[in-house]
């Protein structure tokens, strides 16, 4: 019986520095997990049978060192959450290493080829969250669309004093009181510029005139568009439609105006509506608070960028963003329960319960850290001395079942 004690020591101190080694030769593994042998005794009734391993826990409470690559596509979860992971067999495997890549038909795969999953888009370009699919950057790039609204917000300074309505010229600043310009594509993609001038012409009326590359719309006519302001300096009419009935309610869902312009490229003419939504006209400096555009130029992807809330955007030559998809992260009840496997990666198993999927930085899940890596939590220092530990329990096991081989070979002789 003392032998079997002693050979059970020896087996079970062997796995303990076996899961050492392989915790130092994983001290550089990205995403990788230290793992802890843990013994039991073990018993027959009342007699000692020695020692037994009776599980290898990982550590998942323990974060690995965030480490910057200022790669895009390399991904660090800063909280809890593991990447979902998809092989060529269709077989789920979870990982905290994100050194992601994108493969020749545009997919997001890890080192291994294996598909990183997430969220798709529904029809509206929303993120569908009821199912997981493999996230691939459409690799087309963007036709140009043509600028058909201009949202403008500004402030017209009150205290100016009006100037005559047709006195105005483009060329000559003393003529109206402000500009401003904003850059307008035609259907063909290319850039023009869109200024606009304005100048007061009686108390709380403002006229506005188009143009195009320097060249005035004609049909906005001579006075220009006409914005009238109430007297608490809130917008009231354009062109003499009123913003507002007598009640107070608002009788246009947004208050614009339009202007065309005749292109002479061979692209669509403009036919542009400006919207002045929350406009005023208050006693402080001329100030823009919003000139933004629906169109933009034609553009080629350049890249791809993750967000702190997981999601995919292409990035293209145009300067915009198309949202993709967005990374999903799961969690499992007991992760101590999880199987590893190659790759730094681990399955599900029955102990550790089906997992729970969900987005990042919401709920429990840790949000992503993009151009970051996770080094491994390993503790080489605490490694070492555990090593050491291991090795002496090694030995005095040894020595135990060198010593039992002299008591045998003394009783034999004595017989």
């Amino acid at each position: 019986m003392s032998y079997q004690i002693t050979l059970s020591g020896l087996t079970s101190i062997d796995k303990q520095i076996s899961n050492i080694s392989n915790n130092i030769a994983n001290v550089s593994t990205t995403g990788y997990r230290a793992a802890t042998t843990q013994f039991s005794s073990i018993y027959s009734g009342a007699q000692p049978n020695g020692v037994e391993v009776a599980a290898v826990s990982q550590n998942f409470s323990q974060p690995g060192s965030m480490s910057g690559t200022g790669k895009e596509l390399d991904l660090a979860i800063s909280g809890d959450g593991l990447f979902i992971l998809k092989d060529g067999q269709g077989q789920s495997m979870y990982s905290r290493n994100g050194s992601f890549n994108l493969n020749a038909n545009n997919q997001l795969v890890d080192a291994q080829g294996n598909s990183v999953m997430g969220f798709g888009l529904d029809a509206n370009g929303g993120v569908e969250f009821g199912s997981l699919s493999e996230l691939t950057i459409r690799s087309e790039g963007l036709v140009a669309q043509e600028t058909s609204l201009v949202e403008f917000q500004a402030n017209f300074d009150s205290r100016m004093s009006p100037l005559v309505a047709n006195d105005f010229d483009q060329t000559d600043p003393a003529t109206y009181h402000s500009s401003y310009s904003t850059q307008l594509f035609d259907s063909l993609g290319n850039e023009h510029t869109l200024t606009q001038y304005f100048l007061k012409t009686n108390t709380n009326e403002w006229q506005v005139h188009y143009s195009v590359d320097g060249e005035i719309s004609p049909t906005t006519g001579a006075n220009g568009a006409i914005l009238q302001f109430n007297s608490d300096g809130q917008l009231n009419s354009i062109d003499g439609n009123l913003m507002f009935d007598a009640a107070g309610n608002p009788t246009q869902p947004d208050p614009t105006t339009n202007f065309n312009y005749v292109l002479a490229n061979g692209a669509n003419n403009l036919d542009i509506d400006v919207s002045y939504r929350a406009t005023g006209q208050l006693g402080s400096e001329f100030s823009v608070v919003r000139n933004q555009t629906d169109g933009y130029a034609s553009g080629e992807l350049i890249g791809v960028t993750v967000d702190n809330e997981g999601l995919v955007s292409a990035n293209y030559s145009n300067g915009l963003l198309r949202e993709q998809g967005m990374i999903a992260l799961a969690n499992f009840t007991n992760l101590d329960g999880l199987r590893q496997v190659n790759g730094t990666a681990w399955s599900e198993t029955l102990a550790s319960g089906d997992p729970v999927f969900g987005q990042p930085s919401s709920g429990s899940f840790g949000k992503i850290e993009s151009g970051t890596l996770e080094s491994s939590n390993v503790n080489l220092t605490g490694e070492l001395v555990s090593l050491i530990s291991a090795q002496r329990n090694y030995q005095a096991n040894a020595q135990t079942l060198s010593t039992l081989n002299q008591l045998s070979q003394t009783l034999f002789q004595n017989l």
